[in-house]
């Protein structure tokens, strides 16, 4: 039988990890985008290599370290993340989102070098470059793979040719207006969300990957998805829908 290989940043971690750092703890949750997708694909496994915080240059590495273990029949999503997080710290590839104000480094020279780079370094033009360099050589593997595996590049924050919308899109259209963000993250403190998505809209990605793989269709992460119930009156509850 065929295998569902994931690879991505938080959009697609393991939902047993969300808890961590939760003031008030996660929304429940009965299955995750890539667990629906999975059954509905009825493959036999499936293989996630996805972590909070890391950069496109970890996802990268992650697929092409098992790019040798895809078999024919497996089907591949290729997550992306932020163009503008860098694995600067080989060891600590959690740690890449360096434009979050809240991250922890594990000492203050680390802190500071990056902080140095933020400062002195860091251009929205190279980020963009290599992004684009990343996405063309994804393009290439997936052509080229030896192994008869269907492959999606779904993209997180920046948008990838062929796929209307982001992740991000689905993730911010949940919020009745930009500015109740800011408001739910303070005090939710991370984001109870697993995936950063409500349950219904785990069902509603799930089944545009599925007609993505298995009917050809296009994938519009902009349309389709339930938007707009945080608002002002129930933001800081765990769960909005029931």
């Amino acid at each position: 039988m065929s295998n569902l290989w994931v690879f991505g940043d938080s959009y697609s971690a393991d939902s047993k990890d969300w808890n961590s750092g939760q003031k008030y703890g996660a929304q429940s949750l009965d299955n995750t985008w890539y667990e629906l997708l999975s059954k509905k694909l009825k493959v036999s496994n499936v293989l996630l290599h996805s972590q909070k915080g890391v950069a496109n240059e970890w996802i990268y590495t992650e697929v092409i370290t098992h790019q040798s273990s895809f078999d024919d029949g497996d089907y591949v999503i290729i997550q992306l993340t932020s163009q503008n997080r860098k694995w600067f710290l080989r060891d600590s590839p959690e740690l890449s989102n360096i434009f979050y104000s809240q991250i922890h480094y594990n000492n203050k020279d680390e802190k500071k070098a990056v902080e140095y780079y933020k400062k002195y370094l860091h251009s929205d033009f190279m980020d963009i470059l290599h992004y684009d360099m990343l996405v063309c050589a994804l393009q290439f593997m997936a052509k080229t793979l030896q192994k008869k595996v269907k492959v999606l590049i779904l993209p997180g924050f920046q948008p990838v040719p062929g796929i209307t919308g982001t992740l991000g899109d689905v993730c911010n259209s949940e919020f009745s207006n930009f500015e109740l963000q800011e408001k739910y993250y303070y005090h939710h403190r991370a984001d109870p969300r697993i995936n950063h998505m409500h349950e219904e809209n785990h069902k509603v990605l799930a089944d545009k990957i599925y007609g993505f793989f298995k009917k050809y269709e296009h994938v519009d992460l902009t349309a389709g998805f339930v938007s707009k119930f945080i608002n002002t009156n129930n933001y800081k509850e765990i769960q909005q829908i029931t």
